[in-house]
């Protein structure tokens, strides 16, 4: 945090507000909350809601309807995933920022949610591989000294995540002792 808000002290307050112990530990969650609590047949269902706090800017509300689609071959679990998500504004002003999210309807596209599909390695309960993509598309109403301005926002998110026992990075040769 103090590297990325280095010489903007407003921007180094404003990702401390964000980058919040539990905000991270949501964006980080390795499993999505993938595993169900019991078990399934190809083509049940089962959600996941999940709000990401982002401190003074606001929280997205992400919901996750995962279906599963059945074992493949070499034994993971396939599961499709629908992801939609609504943005919320704080209703309170926040202290301390250039600048204030007044309202918003930023959110993914009810006809046409974001969609991925995870595969779940049951033996070793975690996410082998993912692939989920969404769009998300609306109007901000954003309020810099006292002056509201409407900016109309889309943005396009694709995450992809491959899980492995070992490193996927070579390991960097040897540097040989100075003489």
């Amino acid at each position: 945090i103090a590297s990325l808000g280095a010489g903007s002290p407003q921007m180094e307050n404003l990702l401390k507000r964000v980058l919040t112990d539990d905000a991270l530990k949501q964006m980080a969650d390795p499993n999505l909350g993938v595993a169900a609590e019991t078990p399934k047949k190809p083509g049940e269902s089962w959600d996941r809601a999940v709000p990401v706090n982002l401190g003074p800017i606001g929280t997205y509300n992400v919901t996750y309807k995962f279906t599963y689609v059945g074992a493949e071959k070499d034994g993971m679990d396939k599961i499709d995933v629908a992801v939609t998500l609504d943005y919320a504004a704080l209703k309170e002003s926040p202290e301390g920022l250039l600048f204030r999210i007044k309202d918003g309807t930023l959110k993914t596209d009810p006809a046409a949610p974001g969609k991925g599909t995870i595969l779940y390695d049951p033996k070793a309960q975690r996410i082998a591989s993912a692939d989920i993509s969404f769009k998300l598309k609306g109007e901000l109403t954003v309020t810099i000294g006292g002056t509201d301005t409407k900016v109309e926002l889309t943005q396009e998110q694709r995450t992809a995540v491959k899980a492995a026992d070992a490193s996927f990075v070579a390991p960097a040769a040897p540097v040989p002792p100075k003489k």
